[in-house]
């Protein structure tokens, strides 16, 4: 990893790579805090909706009943006239199972919707209709959320009376049921108190989300619950997509700095070319070739100055070296005059000296 253009490739990708995973994780981060507010608001306003649709039927119901309770045939007293005409109207009200008249001494445990009988101001007993509850039960199991998200009643001991599990109905009670989980007991007392709100607990190793409300009139309330990774799933393909988006992201910003480290590197290498055949003296090519207007071209124009002032430096030395080799070869041929002048002076003073002798 010696080259420029590598280390820079490296290091560019992997800034970008963590900014994209930093962006990735706020993003997703923002968008599950996003998608779990729209769950518990879509599931509020299911368990709002079932159990203010609930909560209508059953107001429908007492008014009816309590209609029928205002009739003089019930006022009156007469047990054979009220109960044809309970029968009667039984008939025409298919909604009841049946319509029975109980005295003051009480009433059976049934569901069903009661209204006092007065006479006079008095109570002297309680006509009861024994709702039919087909709808209201298919109400509650057609609820559906996500996959298998569904609904289901608490009646206000906690029993579970509604459900789409019949195993459910009228056995479980989720305040003492070993099987609930203390988020879920703690979810049921809520809800048994007339509380509106969501939570989560976990149920047969599944976690869930729930949301509870009150069913207006009675002392039930209803809960909507889905399972925390199917209202999640969503954020998979949210995943998925970010993953998909950085991954691509990453390819092209890599591809584009490989390309700006090119351009960056190439006019270095070229420049490093022309140091080597500066160092080993050609100063044959006094042009580089790089014409950019940035710090690299700066530095190729300097080496093309300073190869051009080797070029007068080195045309100086060689205009020297002749000047001096002429020089030399004058003092050469002074200095051989200057012998054969000696020469000949030491010829003649031979010449005289003998000249004398004789």
């Amino acid at each position: 990893m010696n080259s420029i253009k590598v280390k820079l490739a490296a290091v560019t990708t992997i800034l970008v790579a963590l900014a994209l995973i930093t962006l990735a994780g706020l993003n997703y981060w923002q968008a599950e805090k996003a998608l779990t507010l729209d769950i518990e608001t879509e599931l509020s306003m299911q368990a709002q909706a079932k159990g203010e649709a609930i909560s209508s039927i059953l107001s429908k119901r007492v008014s009816e009943v309590s209609t029928i309770a205002r009739s003089p045939i019930v006022i009156s007293g007469n047990k054979e006239a009220i109960k044809a005409y309970l029968a009667a109207e039984t008939k025409n009200n298919p909604q009841y199972e049946i319509i029975i008249d109980v005295d003051d001494k009480g009433m059976p445990s049934i569901v069903s919707v009661a209204t006092p009988i007065k006479i006079d101001g008095r109570i002297t007993g309680v006509l009861i209709g024994a709702i039919n509850i087909e709808a209201l039960d298919k109400l509650i199991t057609e609820t559906k959320v996500c996959d298998t998200g569904y609904a289901y009643v608490l009646r206000g001991d906690g029993l579970t009376i509604f459900h789409p599990n019949k195993d459910f109905v009228n056995k479980v009670n989720q305040l003492t049921d070993p099987s609930c989980s203390p988020a879920l007991k703690a979810i049921a007392d809520k809800s048994i108190k007339g509380d509106t709100g969501i939570g989560r607990y976990e149920y047969g190793g599944v976690d869930k989300y729930v949301a509870y409300a009150p069913i207006e009139g009675t002392n039930w309330s209803i809960g909507v619950n889905v399972p925390v990774r199917e209202a999640t799933a969503r954020m998979t393909s949210f995943t998925w997509t970010s993953i998909i988006t950085i991954a691509l992201v990453l390819v092209i910003a890599i591809i584009i700095v490989f390309f700006i480290a090119v351009r960056i590197t190439k006019p270095l290498a070229t420049l490093a070319t022309a140091a080597n055949r500066i160092a080993t003296g050609d100063l044959s090519k006094s042009r580089i070739g790089i014409d950019s207007q940035d710090e690299l071209g700066q530095l190729a124009r300097a080496f093309e100055t300073m190869v051009d002032n080797l070029h007068g430096v080195v045309r100086q030395i060689s205009t020297s070296a002749e000047q001096v080799a002429a020089s030399s070869e004058e003092l050469t041929a002074n200095a051989q005059q200057s012998a054969q002048t000696a020469n000949q002076v030491a010829i003649s003073i031979t010449e005289t000296g003998h000249g004398v002798d004789k």
